[in-house]
């Protein structure tokens, strides 16, 4: 079995290379993800003496999470060589990166896996689904420009703005990323000199930026990764200035949050809206993560968790009016890991947890505890 330890400044190369063996991203990608993202204080290697054999990294971020900040984490990039790639090996480094993970107080992680199933063996659950629509510009209604769309470079302003919309825009949702001005221009960067993206705002009457797109066009198609706005004026606007591309485009998709009700403008086109999964999260710190996002309960519970993988989770919780604590009684209730991650990030209520077989005898007691949201975890491209 390897041996797991933090990843130091020399041990970038290697790591490097593990990458460009096992993505086999672009080499200008690859640049900028280690010149600008990666940081070896929240990177793990897995070794065989002294050889590098596996390694994985992290992303800090702040979730908003039942209307309150919570850490978490995005894990980019867990490589194994296919000579180490063995059942023992994963498992190690998975819970390693967790509990490296955790040790920062940090009870969430997320990741947008490349195989979902594998992960699911390891306690990570689906948290978040998005909308993309497939149209043409004939499916977009003949919306009109009203106030004026402008495209930007990166700038101190373009990211105040951006922000504000996008908090905006965030208002009514859950689980979505505070984005800070570095995050946000990781996120620009990312899109432009990588993907050769572009910005697009769109300002009112009163000269106040109200909506934005975040989007691609390349071989005929037009991928808009990102839009939001604040009123259905700029939403319109914002539709008519996509529209408005019919003779450089044929194709146009567009990735909205699960619950958008932009399909009924396109409801001449049936095949316009599918579902993707996207996001996958899993609880690192059971006892933290009830204690940061449970309040107000009226009659105690106490719920048992099954983790295979983190043993410290792997307990009955008693929670109530002070808080929550580790006990040895029966529990009222018992679920997995992987559920869990669904009911605290608002994904699947505990009906629909009870529906699907995640839980079973006494479901009902976890109502006061959670409720299904509507989600909007957008990664954009990294």
């Amino acid at each position: 079995m390897l041996n797991t330890r933090i990843a130091n400044k020399a041990d970038i190369k290697i790591i490097r290379e593990l990458w460009d063996e096992f993505y086999g991203y672009s080499e200008n990608f690859t640049d900028w993800f280690f010149n600008r993202a990666f940081y070896s204080q929240n990177s793990i290697v897995g070794t065989d003496d002294a050889k590098i054999a596996a390694s994985s990294g992290f992303i800090p971020y702040k979730i908003k999470l039942n209307d309150k900040e919570i850490n978490c984490a995005y894990i980019a990039g867990l490589v194994i060589m296919p000579e180490y790639k063995d059942e023992n090996n994963i498992k190690q480094m998975i819970a390693d990166t967790l509990l490296t993970i955790n040790a920062s107080d940090t009870p969430i992680s997320l990741i947008m896996p490349h195989n979902y199933r594998l992960y699911e063996q390891y306690g990570f659950s689906t948290c978040y689904t998005f909308k993309q629509y497939n149209i043409t510009p004939n499916d977009i209604p003949n919306f009109k420009i009203r106030g004026r769309i402008e495209r930007h470079k990166i700038s101190d302003k373009v990211i105040a703005d951006l922000n504000d919309i996008y908090r905006s825009f965030m208002a009514d949702k859950n689980a979505w990323l505070i984005r800070s001005e570095e995050n946000w221009k990781l996120i620009l960067e990312d899109l432009i000199g990588n993907f050769g993206g572009k910005i697009a705002i769109r300002y009112n009457e009163q000269n106040i930026a109200d909506g934005y797109i975040l989007y691609v066009i390349r071989d005929g198609q037009m991928g808009i990764y990102e839009m939001a706005y604040k009123d259905r004026t700029s939403y319109e606007s914002l539709m008519g200035y996509i529209k408005a591309h019919d003779t450089q485009v044929g194709k146009i998709t567009i990735k909205a949050s699960s619950n958008d009700l932009s399909y009924l403008d396109f409801c001449d086109n049936r095949t316009s809206a599918g579902i993707y999964p996207f996001v996958m999260a899993r609880i690192n710190n059971v006892q933290m993560i009830l204690e940061q996002t449970v309040s107000g309960i009226s009659s105690p519970v106490k719920l048992q968790i099954i983790d295979r993988l983190i043993e410290d989770n792997n307990r009955t919780f008693l929670i109530d009016e002070n808080g929550v604590e580790i006990t040895e009684e029966e529990p009222d209730v018992t679920t997995d890991i992987g559920t869990l991650a669904m009911l605290v990030m608002g994904f699947i209520g505990t009906k629909e947890a009870y529906k699907l077989g995640l839980i079973g005898k006494n479901a009902e007691i976890l109502n006061e505890l959670f409720a299904k949201r509507d989600n909007y975890i957008n990664m954009l491209c990294f």
